[in-house]
């Protein structure tokens, strides 16, 4: 079982400032947790997210349902772990499904047509918006934007206010 330290989406999943910055920062971290419906059943890229990491860092790549598995919200959590996922539609199915995730940090999204720059390197769309705001609202997660743990967090509500995103829709 499983217990979650930190939890951020990231495209790029395992890249540099993951590991020397943010899985640093938590030395209890004993694994990272990828959750990804198709990297789950890519036994090459999963290798190549493994090869990624230090050996003293265990590397699991599973699917939203196999998280939900390994991450029951009323047993004892033995592993610590660091969750990352690669979009905001995969850790909002997650959270809908019961992965019991309190905190998440948005710290990577590539920019893309429709797509408004919230801090440099994280463009999210109105509907990526949308979503965050429902996990904040409707299932208490805290959502901030933080590209490496030495920068101020940027709440999603002051995100919201800047960008003129307060006509958003609920989307169901």
């Amino acid at each position: 079982m499983w217990r979650i330290l930190f939890a951020r989406v990231d495209d790029r999943l395992i890249h540099g400032q993951v590991m020397t910055q943010w899985v640093k920062g938590f030395p209890s971290c004993e694994a990272i947790v990828i959750i990804d419906k198709v990297l789950a059943n890519d036994e090459y890229m999963k290798n190549v997210c493994k090869m990624a990491a230090p050996s003293e860092i265990l590397v699991e790549v599973l699917s939203i349902d196999e998280a939900i598995k390994e991450f029951p919200k009323d047993e004892p959590k033995e592993r610590r772990s660091f969750l990352l996922f690669k979009d905001v539609a995969s850790v909002k199915e997650a959270i809908i499904k019961g992965l019991p995730i309190k905190s998440l940090d948005i710290g990577g999204s590539a920019k893309a047509p429709g797509k408004k720059v919230i801090i440099p390197s994280v463009s999210l769309s109105d509907e990526e918006m949308e979503m965050l705001r429902t996990l904040n609202q409707d299932f208490g997660v805290e959502i901030y934007f933080q590209m490496v743990p030495t920068n101020a967090k940027f709440s999603l509500s002051h995100a919201i206010s800047l960008f003129g995103l307060q006509q958003l829709k609920k989307i169901t």
